[in-house]
């Protein structure tokens, strides 16, 4: 038997990959160096206040560290390092605490830093576009244009797998 949350779960990934276009998604409008990342608000569990996250020795330039959230341990990313954009850290930074697309995996939540407060959007499918000038591939899952507005989508699941492969 599927479950309700595994069923909506893939339903995200089918209107994330651009298979699947539902009339209207709610989504979060996430700002960060250099633009702005656009996930449906289903993925996101939470967005705190910023905090300095425990370091952790030997890691990549990502990965900000590990962050407490709800009694766990959280690994967090900077997004902006691994897109290849300068990140100006300001006094409005937040995290954003996403849901793991994959049931199965020792990381069911992961960190991203933001550069402020995330703006709750209905994305209708008129209102995007492919970005003519960028292209896919690293964590990016698709680069869109979002009224007139260059946006990212980001490949959860190979973020994930990159957590697990270099920080587990």
């Amino acid at each position: 038997m599927t479950r309700p949350w595994n069923r909506r779960m893939q339903q995200t990934r089918e209107e994330i990959a651009g298979s699947r276009r539902p009339a209207e998604v709610n989504c979060l409008l996430m700002p960060i160096g250099g633009g702005a990342l656009l996930l449906p608000n289903i993925l996101v569990a939470e967005v705190i206040g910023f905090s300095a996250p425990e370091p952790l020795a030997d890691a990549p330039a990502w990965f900000a560290g590990r962050t407490e959230w709800r009694g766990l341990t959280v690994p967090l990313i900077r997004l902006e390092t691994l897109l290849g954009v300068d990140a100006v850290p300001g006094a409005g930074r937040r995290i954003a605490i996403l849901n793991a697309l994959e049931e199965q995996t020792d990381t069911p939540f992961l960190g991203i830093v933001l550069q402020g407060i995330p703006a709750l959007v209905r994305v209708r499918a008129a209102e995007l576009e492919e970005d003519p000038e960028e292209g896919r591939g690293g964590p990016v899952l698709r680069r869109l244009r979002y009224q007139g507005q260059p946006v990212v989508v980001p490949d959860l699941e190979a973020l994930t797998a990159s957590l697990q492969a270099h920080v587990a």
